[in-house]
């Protein structure tokens, strides 16, 4: 088996849309209780001078990554969405609301999104654009 000694905002932001969304559909407490634990661990862990770090590579002490995709800031900022209404609900809307605005600062030109590369980067800027239409 691959040791898995990578975490990113991408798979966690979605997490915890997943778990929100089952708790809306089930009304398991546990749900909620799993996507408020993995958003503050994300607010704590990935959070670096306005911005949203991309990944840590290594168990423990890791090494941060900070890359400035869309998804990033898209990401966090619709796990923000889906956590509301909930305990802290009007700050969790603000952070959101921070978030897939200083997304767009950094990565819109006159209303039109930057090229982030090839591949599935357009990809990216959907996160972020469809988190911002939310809010």
């Amino acid at each position: 088996m691959v040791p898995r000694t990578k975490k990113n905002v991408a798979t966690n932001a979605t997490a915890v849309y997943t778990a929100m969304r089952l708790y809306r559909a089930t009304q398991e407490p546990s749900y909620k209780e799993d996507a408020t634990e993995i958003l503050s661990w994300l607010r704590a862990n990935f959070f670096n001078d306005g911005h949203v770090l991309d990944h840590v590579n290594g168990q423990g002490a890791g090494t941060y990554v900070q890359w400035d995709w869309t998804y990033n800031n898209g990401g966090y900022a619709g796990a923000c969405l889906e956590m509301y209404p909930a305990p802290h609900g009007a700050q969790l809307l603000a952070r959101g609301s921070s978030r897939g605005s200083m997304g767009r600062q950094e990565h819109d030109r006159e209303g039109v999104f930057l090229n982030e590369g090839t591949g599935d980067s357009g990809g990216f800027k959907a996160i972020l654009t469809r988190n911002m239409w939310a809010w």
